[in-house]
């Protein structure tokens, strides 16, 4: 496989990730909200033991979203450089020289 295909499979998990775990952070968010909320509310140990569990699970689904959106960043800035080089290339090339 030549580069161009690997990058595009890297891209796609990456995407792919994203789209799975950043939603699932975001609702775990607002679940945990719900739980401690519960918690303060009733006083019922229950409660804060599944928000407990539950923020363990969060961080990792964070982590794993923010990491996502790095790498596809620094996708994103690579092809802007790159798409930059071949515009002043060809700019370059078809100006003619100043004099």
């Amino acid at each position: 496989m030549d580069v161009l295909i690997l990058s595009r499979i890297q891209f796609g998990a990456t995407i792919a990730f994203h789209y799975i775990y950043s939603p699932l952070s975001i609702g775990l968010g607002v679940i945990l909200v719900i739980m401690e909320a519960a918690w303060l509310k009733t006083k019922n140990p229950l409660y804060h033991q599944m928000a407990r569990y539950w923020t363990k699970v969060f961080a990792l689904t964070f982590a794993i979203g923010v990491t996502t959106v790095a790498l596809f960043t620094i996708h994103g800035a690579i092809y802007g450089v790159m798409k930059f080089i071949i515009f002043l290339c060809r700019y370059t090339a078809s100006e003619p020289a100043l004099a």
